[in-house]
């Protein structure tokens, strides 16, 4: 019997080292996934305040807005926005990732709680 009991504590005991490895794994992930994310945000607030300066240039040395003028202007925050929504949609593709990650080593700990409750009870 305490033979028996060993066994199962030797083998929780690799689980829980396994799961140990596999959650630092997903912890340096979701850094690397936050660092991504913030870059990307850095990237977009500085795309952002590049494209304002060049508007309020714009706009500052033509004090006669043609519409040839006012289309150029209108193309490039059409390109912004899309430069903007590829970088959000890369951010958002992060948090998806990140979130898949998450829930699945919060199974394997409630798992391995379980698993040691009933040792525990084992032992009792």
């Amino acid at each position: 019997m305490l033979n028996e009991l060993r066994k199962k504590n030797r083998e929780q005991l690799k689980t829980c080292d396994l799961s140990f490895v596999e959650i630092i794994s997903t912890i340096r992930q979701i850094q690397l996934n936050i660092n991504t994310f913030n870059d990307s945000c850095q990237e977009i607030e500085h795309t952002i305040k590049q494209q304002r300066i060049l508007f309020e240039q714009f706009i500052d040395n033509n004090h006669n807005i043609l519409p040839d003028n006012l289309n150029q202007q209108i193309q490039i925050l059409k390109n912004l926005q899309r430069e903007i929504e590829t970088q959000t949609n890369s951010m958002i593709e992060t948090l998806i990732q990140t979130t898949k990650e998450t829930p699945i080593n919060e199974t394997k700990i409630e798992y391995l709680i379980h698993d040691n409750k009933q040792l525990k009870l084992a032992i009792l």
